[in-house]
């Protein structure tokens, strides 16, 4: 949206929001209407946000174009009375300011490239926001580089600017519009600066330039009357009457937009039953066809003492029409009497598929006819809210619900667990995979991994709570005693159990889950055993 016009739209918006309660905030994307508790003898109100594509946009209407849909969010602030509207046109930001107990509430939302950012906010934190994510969030607004303004610009300031420089360094002013005010490569300070006023007064007419860029704003051609100018909009008289019709505008495309999503669906829907209601069709006439593989088999089965094996073709009377042959394929490679036993069954069980083919046939027609219906519906009517009404109505009724996966609440894991003393434990992995959870990413580089020598077994992890150093004589024995039990090697009188530091002990490439090498280890044979204290399993409270 344009700086500019922005800006000049804050100043008309102003006397028609300020002190005005907030009735309700509906959003349906990418429409977003806020609308004012209007005073008797007064006109309607609703401020409108074109959140995205095919804005960002705002403006004052006073119809609301969702027409009482979509969600009803930031209820906290519906009641709530707008102290005033300010717009901050350098950095494309409009904050409605509200009454409130609570410290410095405020609707804010900021128009960028093709989306805007829509929340309640207070002077240190997002409160509410269309995008979850945002709520809660401490306030960090984005911030674009200062311009010197449009609305404070001096003829001599402007002066100094050549028509390429100009545009990049006064906020508000595009291209379209210094090319307007541009002769050879100098400007026309004065007439520009004119042209600013008599609009700022209301006394210009304009036009907005493109509709790619609708708040283009830009003077009526030199001694064109205002009926002959192709503008994409315009001409207008003020900068409401050019805001309200760019945002009905664009409000028609978003309502467009919302349609397009609900029907979509239903689109896909239908070619799909037509798709499947041809393919059952032709399953359907080759179904009805069961009997002449029966038929054929028949005819095999009575005259097979005269087909000779191996033949890929035979030539047979007709049992069903009297005085004629019938050719019928063959595979070489099966017996005749399997290839009749092939027949009868493929015949049973098309015979049996022909009353169901007709069943579901007529089951796809009729949610076909449905879906056809529904959208011819919709789309003879003319009204938004009707249109809405009968593609949510019949989703609800007729499409498959689609079941939402919930996602598990995670659980904190627990390993096996061995205290050693009351500073030293042990993790034991039960598997593969738990035996590499525990090595590289429980433990930290300097705890230490204990494994049987030269046979499968479980990683054994030493860890301490509370202090860092070398382990007692003790507790390591008793570590390696642990990790010579839980191996292939349990059975044997001394066990050679190698140890280290955790960061010497590596994966290499291909290796599988469990699989890793290790340096600069050294071994301990001690007798595979458990402590005497065994509880195998989390201790309460405990982080593993």
């Amino acid at each position: 949206m344009n700086h500019f016009l922005m800006h000049l739209l804050s100043d008309t918006a102003t006397s028609r929001t300020e002190r005005r309660r907030i009735s309700s905030v509906r959003y349906l994307s990418p429409l977003l209407s806020i609308l004012l508790e209007t005073p008797r003898g007064e006109a309607a109100s609703c401020l409108v946000v074109v959140v995205s594509t095919p804005g960002p946009f705002w403006y004052i209407t006073s119809q609301d174009p969702l027409d009482g849909l979509g969600l009803d969010v930031f209820k906290r602030i519906t009641g709530m009375r707008i102290q005033t509207l300010a717009a901050v046109p350098r950095e494309r930001v409009v904050r409605l300011e509200l009454d409130t107990t609570d410290e410095g509430n405020s609707l804010v939302f900021t128009l960028f490239g093709s989306a805007s950012r829509v929340r309640v906010q207070s002077d240190d934190t997002i409160i509410e926001s269309l995008d979850p994510s945002e709520t809660g969030v401490p306030l960090a607004e984005r911030r674009v580089p200062l311009k010197q303004d449009l609305t404070g610009l001096t003829v001599e300031t402007l002066a100094c600017l050549t028509p390429d420089e100009a545009p990049g360094a006064v906020s508000g002013l595009t291209r379209d519009l210094v090319s307007h005010f541009t002769s050879g490569n100098r400007i026309d300070a004065a007439g520009l600066m004119s042209f600013r006023d008599q609009l700022i007064a209301g006394k210009a007419a304009f036009y907005l330039a493109s509709a790619k860029r609708p708040g283009a704003v830009a003077p009526l051609p030199a001694g064109a009357p205002a009926e002959d100018t192709a503008a994409s909009f315009g001409p207008f008289e003020t900068i409401e009457a050019a805001c309200k019709a760019v945002g009905d505008s664009l409000a028609d495309a978003a309502r467009e937009v919302i349609l397009h999503r609900k029907r979509a669906p239903l689109e896909r829907r239908l070619r799909a039953r037509e798709a499947l209601r041809e393919k059952l069709q032709k399953q359907l006439e080759d179904a009805e066809a069961f009997d002449i593989g029966r038929n054929e088999a028949n005819i095999l089965s009575a005259f097979q003492s005269q087909i000779q094996p191996g033949a890929t073709e035979v030539e047979l009377p007709n049992l069903y029409a009297q005085g004629e042959t019938v050719n019928i394929e063959l595979d070489p490679s099966l017996s005749i009497r399997e290839q009749i036993d092939r027949r009868f069954k493929r015949a049973s069980k098309l015979e049996r598929s022909r009353d169901q083919l007709a069943n579901r046939i007529g089951h796809v027609e009729k949610e076909r006819a449905a879906l056809a219906t529904c959208l011819a519906e919709s789309s003879g009517l003319e009204h938004f809210r009707g249109s809405f009404e009968v593609l949510e109505r019949f989703q609800k009724q007729h499409l498959p619900h689609r079941q939402v996966r919930t996602r598990r609440p995670d659980v904190e894991k627990t390993y096996r667990r061995f205290d050693l003393s009351p500073r030293w434990f042990a993790l034991v992995g039960r598997n593969d995979k738990e035996n590499d959870e525990i090595t590289f990413r429980v433990a930290s580089p300097g705890d230490i991994w204990l494994h049987a020598q030269q046979t499968p077994g479980s990683h054994v992890v030493l860890k301490s709570s509370d202090t860092t150093g070398n382990p007692p004589a003790a507790v390591l024995e008793a570590a390696a005693g642990i990790a010579a039990h839980f191996s292939k090697a349990k059975h044997s009188t001394l066990v050679p159990v190698i140890y280290t530091l955790r960061k010497y002990v590596r994966k290499f490439r291909g290796s599988r889950p469990g699989q890793v090498h290790c340096e600069r280890e050294k071994t301990l044979f001690v007798r595979p055993e458990l402590p005497v204290q065994q509880p195998d399993r989390q201790n309460p409270g405990a982080p593993y």
